[in-house]
């Protein structure tokens, strides 16, 4: 599930949400720091005024496709969701991929 954020190129913000059950579990199963930071980083407003204080890119741009100036804040701008998505799935990636060597090795 979590592969089809980082995959699927219409995402926005608020397909996130769905994201919102898998860190439920999750924490139920483990609390951590770890998921409670992604947790809260994806759950949160993107502050689109930080980023765009003219609102330019609501305005003028379907979907948000307006490059910012700087590159950096661009970059932020667009990554603001997509990065927690991606530190969850490779936090998944990893216990996956450690459940399977612990498998190997025992057997």
């Amino acid at each position: 599930m979590t592969s089809f954020f980082l995959l699927y190129h219409h995402v926005w913000e608020h397909h996130y949400v769905l994201l919102l059950p898998v860190y439920t579990v999750l924490l139920a199963r483990r609390s951590s720091p770890c998921w409670w930071a992604l947790f809260v980083l994806t759950a949160l407003w993107t502050p689109y005024r930080l980023f765009d204080p003219t609102g330019l890119a609501a305005a003028d741009a379907s979907m948000r496709w307006t490059p910012f100036s700087p590159r950096l804040l661009d970059i932020a701008y667009h990554a603001s969701k997509a990065l927690p998505t991606l530190l969850l799935w490779g936090m998944l990636l990893r216990r996956v991929a450690g459940r399977h060597s612990t498998v190997d090795s025992d057997g």
